[in-house]
């Protein structure tokens, strides 16, 4: 793998890091003040963003496709074998999440961000297991 793989895979783990910090000071019942929401916002798209040329990577190397869309590239995973069809299905959305985030398709309310995105960083989480023992080990 090329030395920006490893460097995405430790930026991925440092925003998940920080993304907990944040996610721990919402308390549930309380909200949250604003940066402490924009700074969970741009931390989910920046792992997202690295998954995502993570994901590019991994099917150059097996060469494998490029699909077309960000969120088909954790279906390629799957398909290749890479990462299960449950963590497929627990991670893809997190694109759909990220896109509504950046692009404003739709007002995010703060208690849905704040409800699926630890759902999603847990899934990162085990996504990061998978690939760094498949490709870093």
């Amino acid at each position: 793998m090329p030395e920006s793989f490893s460097k995405k895979i430790t930026l991925i783990q440092d925003y998940l890091r920080q993304l907990g910090e944040y996610l721990a000071e919402c308390t549930e019942g309380t909200r949250p003040p604003d940066s402490t929401v924009f700074s969970i916002e741009r931390l989910f798209q920046l792992v997202v963003d690295e998954a995502v040329d993570v994901n590019a990577l991994i099917l150059e190397r097996e060469k494998r496709p490029l699909p077309d869309t960000n969120q088909a590239t954790f279906e390629a995973l799957a398909d290749a074998g890479i990462i299960s069809r449950d963590l497929h299905a627990r991670i893809a959305g997190s694109v759909g999440l990220r896109n509504r985030l950046v692009h404003r398709y739709e007002t995010v309310q703060r208690s849905v961000l704040l409800r699926e995105v630890p759902t999603y960083t847990a899934a990162y989480t085990d996504y990061l297991a998978i690939v760094i023992k498949k490709y870093l080990s």
